[in-house]
């Protein structure tokens, strides 16, 4: 009755973190011709809001929605790095 309010308490929670659980690889079938492919598994970000994760085997140099890729060549590395794209431009990254 004096005006102010009954006080609430709440704890703020962070989403479960982005993470890759796995990479499965084919290796190429020869040398010279790019046949390789790996799937990426995912995990995480999405406790309280969606979204769509984003897969990168350069190291998050570019991205796509798909998390197959494919046409790899033997004797390169890759580095899969994986986010989840929330509204508003927000992201959770690997």
């Amino acid at each position: 009755p004096n005006g102010l309010g009954i006080p609430i308490n709440f704890e703020i929670l962070a989403p479960s973190p982005v993470a890759i659980n796995s990479v499965t690889v084919t290796q190429p079938t020869c040398s010279s011709t790019a046949t390789g492919s790996a799937t990426v598994s995912v995990s995480g970000g999405r406790d309280y809001e969606s979204g769509i994760y984003l897969y990168s085997n350069d190291d998050g140099v570019t991205w796509q929605t798909s998390s197959s890729f494919n046409n790899l060549v033997q004797g390169n590395s890759y580095t899969f790095r994986t986010k989840l794209a929330l509204s508003g431009n927000r992201e959770c990254l690997s």
